[in-house]
């Protein structure tokens, strides 16, 4: 099992979801789907660039966004550019968005020197069937907004993964909870790797009673066709209350998989369940 580690995420920082997917590979995987590079860069201007008559401060490229419709969990990425045409560099001062489908990195205080571009990449996540319209707000600390709009579309997982949001535990308890994966093919389908940035979360493989000695981690994730099969037991338990927002990372032989993970913790007190009555 890969395993990489941020540091803890504290309680109730929900704004850091937005940073946590600068953490994707960023590689050609040698015997699997190609990893997402999610650097962000510094390019100047070409020498005949002409910016638009009105630019009065940076300028986005492109202003809309339709992302690829995509499975749940499967990410799509698409690049774009903060142009800045003007004489004096420009700072900015951060970006916004109301969904967390849609994700960027952290561009607070990103100084664009003059008739330079820097080149961000945007990623949809689907987590939830359906469309999904909305904008990304790009601000400088000059007070110019800029927007693009984005749209994307979530379909259904074909391999059947789950995701683990929307947990409830008290504080002091812990949870193991399994992750299994489907396979719709013919053929064997395999599972390259499954890893958490997240110091707070913990991976175990799933226990094999019955059989002497441990499976390799090969046979576990090898799954035979039509075969819905545990892959990966994630283990959770903290002494703090609050939100505590992960990913899981699933790379198998054709699709890397991001799978969010969203546990509240709750404070020692009389909590009850559930929370609505429908007579």
């Amino acid at each position: 099992v890969g395993m990489g580690v941020l540091g803890n995420v504290l309680p109730g920082q929900r704004l850091l979801i937005r940073c946590l997917l600068l953490l994707f590979y960023v590689t050609q995987a040698s015997d699997g789907p190609a990893k997402l590079d999610m650097s962000q860069t510094m390019h100047m201007l070409a020498e005949d660039y002409e910016p638009p008559q009105t630019a009065d401060s940076i300028v986005l490229s492109p202003t809309v966004i339709n992302f690829p419709a995509s499975q749940l969990f499967v990410p799509q990425i698409v690049e774009v550019d903060i142009i800045n045409p003007m004489g004096y560099s420009i700072r900015l001062r951060g970006v916004t968005c109301n969904r967390t489908e849609f994700q960027i990195g952290h561009l607070k205080k990103v100084e664009i020197p003059s008739r330079h571009l820097y080149r961000v990449p945007i990623v949809f996540l689907p987590t939830q069937v359906g469309k999904t319209d909305t904008h990304i707000t790009f601000s400088t600390e000059d007070g110019m907004v800029r927007v693009v709009r984005v749209r994307g579309q979530g379909t259904p997982n074909i391999y059947k993964v789950r995701s683990l949001s929307n947990i409830t535990i008290p504080i002091d308890t812990g949870i193991a909870a399994p992750i299994s994966i489907y396979n719709p093919l013919k053929s064997t389908y395999k599972v390259k790797e499954v890893f958490t940035t997240e110091r707070f979360l913990h991976l175990r493989l799933p226990e094999t009673p019955g059989k002497e000695g441990k499976p390799s981690t090969a046979m576990l994730w090898e799954i035979k066709p039509r075969e819905q099969k545990r892959i990966i037991d994630l283990t959770f338990q903290s002494s703090i209350p609050g939100l505590f927002i992960g990913f899981i990372h699933i790379r198998t032989q054709d699709v890397n998989m991001i799978v969010p993970i969203q546990i509240k913790v709750l404070k020692e007190s009389v909590n009850l369940r559930p929370t609505q009555l429908n007579f």
